[in-house]
């Protein structure tokens, strides 16, 4: 298959005291063609959009964005930030992508008529911040209705009903006279509501991110060297296993993904615009062993890695 698209994107935007404003309105052709299939196919998408932002002070903010593509389909909504809380809400009305609609291939054939999947995200947080911790636990809940999914028989297929994901968190970071830093995300999910909706959404119950390392500036304030190790860690859950051929993710319950402890050491130098680091990542890998990222597909063994980012601006 072969797509190709062409965007014009026209707009305005500026700041009017202390609120920042943006209206644009976006033409988007896109031309399809699929071999073996008859004829090409050109899908228009004629949309436009606004983002505002408003700041009462350094400390506190609202802004509201959206975009309504001609046809029933957008995205809106907006958060409001202040020191001590935050709150948001996003609602969104989807097209169905070109291969979930069509596809012919060697191995697969399908023409759905899906109807438009929706969503609404409703997420808040608390924050609490002093001179050695910032402690910010949130909670979100998304509603999701009429998901496309790649079913047991590698095929998009539509769930009835609604799935509703329940997320609560918490990001701890520590900090030791600004040189020693603990940076913690740790996110709990839960799924409920329809059971095929339920069914189609894989994700681990569990999912942490922790990073601990020490970090100054060295030889007269010239280089900010940083060392220390940052480790992931998620709970057994069945991934969804992957189709190399459609380069989609397919539901399956044969493989058991086991929860895995994923560390990685490093050192990074940033001398103005240039970074320079070594990682040694897998440290903690056992002997002839590793972790599965989706079935039968390994994760990372141990491997030293160096690298260099050089950023090209004032």
């Amino acid at each position: 298959a072969q797509t190709t698209q062409l965007v014009n994107e026209f707009g305005i935007k500026g700041d009017l005291a202390d609120m920042f404003y943006s209206f644009f309105i976006k033409f988007r052709n896109v031309d399809y063609f699929a071999r073996y299939t008859p004829g090409r196919q050109t899908f228009f998408e004629n949309s436009g959009g606004f983002d505002l932002r408003y700041d009462f002070d350094s400390l506190q903010l609202v802004r509201a964005s959206g975009e309504y593509i001609i046809g029933g389909f957008y995205r809106f909504g907006g958060y409001y930030f202040n020191k001590f809380f935050t709150v948001e809400y996003w609602r969104t009305q989807s097209r169905p992508a070109i291969i979930e609609d069509h596809y012919f291939g060697n191995h697969f054939e399908w023409r759905n008529n899906f109807a438009t999947p929706s969503s609404d995200l409703l997420k808040g947080s608390l924050i609490y911040k002093n001179k050695f911790m910032r402690i910010e636990p949130f909670a979100s809940v998304t509603n999701v209705k009429n998901n496309i999914y790649y079913g047991y028989d590698q095929k998009p297929a539509q769930a009835t009903g609604s799935a509703q994901l329940l997320n609560f968190g918490l990001n701890l970071d520590l900090s030791l006279k600004n040189k020693i830093f603990w940076e913690n995300e740790a996110i709990y999910t839960q799924v409920s509501g329809d059971s095929e909706a339920v069914n189609s959404f894989r994700v681990p119950e569990l999912f942490i991110n922790s990073k601990l390392y020490y970090g100054s500036y060295w030889f007269d304030n010239k280089i900010y060297i940083m060392f220390g190790v940052d480790g992931n860690y998620k709970s057994e859950y069945f991934a969804p296993a992957y189709n190399p051929v459609l380069q989609q993710f397919y539901l399956q319950d044969d493989f058991l993904i086991p929860s895995y402890l994923l560390l990685d050491a490093f050192i990074e130098f940033q001398i103005v615009h240039v970074s320079i680091f070594l990682k040694f990542e897998h440290i903690n890998q056992p002997p002839n062993n590793g972790y599965f990222t989706h079935p039968h597909y390994i994760g990372q063994p141990r491997i030293f890695d160096a690298g260099v980012r050089w950023m090209f601006f004032n």
